[in-house]
């Protein structure tokens, strides 16, 4: 089995490699890439784990929609992001990160599930709360 590790970030690239060396996990693969434009094939991921990561850029259909791009049919997203209605202080720390040029996250779960559907991916379930779990499947 394969197992695919991608981040812009070389840094976070270091720490999944130093965490599956000290695991034992040689399966583990890391690229450097921008999930808004994946270098992988059309239909050739079975799962997509997306942690973290979509509140990050100001707008995350782009990266949903190449999620789908390169999910098989029926291979399955999962995955967690914070959202701006979340508690009064999490509110305060994206807004005064906004200033500073981070981006401003999705606004609710309920954007979340209409983005994984507008995408095109079935069985949308969000969790509830300021830092969601979300799942969906390629149909």
């Amino acid at each position: 089995m394969r197992y695919l590790a991608l981040d812009l970030s070389p840094d976070m690239l270091s720490r999944v490699r130093a965490k599956a060396a000290k695991r034992g996990l040689r399966q583990v693969e890391t690229m450097q890439a921008d999930m808004r434009a994946l270098p992988l094939a059309d239909a050739s991921v079975d799962l997509l784990c997306s942690y973290s990561g979509l509140h990050m850029i100001p707008d995350a259909r782009p990266a949903i929609a190449e999620f789908v791009r390169v999910l098989k049919p029926g291979g399955e997203l999962i995955g967690s992001v914070f959202v701006a209605s979340g508690s009064r202080r999490m509110r305060t720390l994206f807004k005064a990160g906004q200033r500073r040029g981070y981006a401003m996250p999705p606004p609710d779960p309920l954007t979340i599930k209409r983005w994984l559907t507008d995408a095109g991916l079935v069985a949308a379930e969000v969790s509830d709360g300021g830092f969601v779990l979300f799942r969906a499947r390629r149909p």
